[in-house]
């Protein structure tokens, strides 16, 4: 089985192959802070649907965050992590 498309907007895409048991997301431009909370809600829900324990992510494209945009995402992380396990 082969990746297959899970979510798609403008800046970001999660591609899910659950075979292999892995995502693949990649920032596709850079981002504001209402974009980064919209993509890590997504990949959250991606992560929770599929039931995927593996994932790998490309960010080149996502340039320079505000300290409000990395803070959110600090405590997504943490959050994701402590739920996972």
């Amino acid at each position: 089985m082969a990746f297959y498309l899970f979510y798609e907007s403008d800046f970001y895409r999660i591609e899910v192959d659950e075979e292999k048991d892995l995502l693949r997301a990649e920032w596709l431009r850079p981002v504001d802070e209402k974009e980064m909370i919209t993509g890590g809600t997504m990949l959250f829900n991606t992560l929770r649907d599929s039931g995927v324990q593996n994932a790998v992510a490309n960010a080149k494209a996502i340039g320079a965050l505000s300290a409000e945009a990395k803070e959110w995402w600090r405590e997504f992380s943490m959050a994701c992590s402590r739920r996972r396990g």
